[in-house]
């Protein structure tokens, strides 16, 4: 590099590409940024946008605008589609066009995918919750059942469409069954017209045979005790087997007629191409 100041390349705006960033502000480094899309998610609050809570750009802030005023970070919007650790650049692509940037430091803060446990072919008929466009899709696809069910006189086929089964018992898994609960109960119900015999269904599955797993017994049992009192049945050391259009099946056999299965519980760091993984780990490359 000709620069007389280090040139950091940071790859992702997630919180820990941000966080880098931020770190370096002010000092005698030049820092670029580079992200497939230009603004920062809030990614804690995603289950809001997906069950109507919050609207995308409530969880959505400008990259641009954060550092905006910071001589030494700059943002680029392009996916990085190639690490060249020989040479120490990348390979930036957007709207069609590619360029090459050089570094003299690089971090990766990719993000993270979810995780299907070996049953990658879930990802068909499922939902994850990663990212705005995520959200949007969700919450939306909740609405069109929920249109298709008003249209159709037969019963069996009126409930598949208004069951919503969420897949993982975390943090996470809790409040986006909470909040599909809350959707249903006080909008939903009364919007569509369905009494209490044919109000929709909340059901949470988790493998383990507790939720909040990593939490005190104590918090777990008070997590159970209050999500089954707002009427979201819990389904406790199943996991889930088959995942088809209109149903999921379960590892002990049972199936349950949904169109709406989303899996929020469970993610893995995003892959790497060979040259990225080879560079992760060297002295100019660092995991964020």
């Amino acid at each position: 590099m000709t620069s007389q100041r280090p040139r950091i390349i940071i790859i992702g705006a997630g919180f820990g590409g941000l966080h880098a960033a931020r770190a370096l502000e002010n000092k005698p480094v030049e820092v670029l940024l580079i992200d497939r899309r230009n603004y920062h998610t809030f990614t804690p609050l995603l289950y809001q946008v997906a069950t109507c809570g919050l609207e995308p750009e409530e969880i959505a802030y400008p990259v641009r605008g954060i550092f905006d005023g910071d001589s030494n970070v700059r943002f680029l919007m392009g996916e990085v589609n190639h690490i060249e650790p020989s040479d120490r650049s990348v390979t930036v692509r957007s709207s069609g066009q590619t360029r090459r940037e050089s570094y003299d430091y690089l971090i990766v803060a990719g993000g993270s995918v979810s995780n299907y446990f070996g049953h990658d072919e879930f990802a068909l008929h499922t939902f994850s919750l990663k990212d705005l466009d995520d959200g949007v899709t969700l919450r939306n696809h909740i609405l069109n059942l929920f249109e298709r069910a008003a249209w159709t006189d037969d019963e069996t086929k009126r409930q598949a469409l208004t069951t919503l089964v969420v897949v993982g018992g975390g943090p996470t898994g809790l409040e986006t069954a909470g909040a599909l609960h809350e959707l249903v109960t006080h909008a939903l119900n009364k919007e569509y017209g369905f009494d209490e015999s044919r109000k929709p269904r909340v059901v949470l599955i988790e493998a383990t045979d507790s939720l909040l797993r990593t939490f005190p017994d104590g918090l777990q049992a008070s997590a159970l005790r209050q999500v089954e009192s707002l009427g979201i049945e819990v389904i406790l050391n199943h996991s889930v087997d088959e995942v088809a259009s209109d149903h999921i099946r379960l590892s002990d056999g049972r199936i349950i007629p949904t169109s709406t299965p989303d899996l929020v519980g469970r993610c893995s760091g995003r892959a790497a191409d060979g040259h990225a993984r080879r560079a992760i780990g060297r002295r100019e490359a660092c995991a964020g």
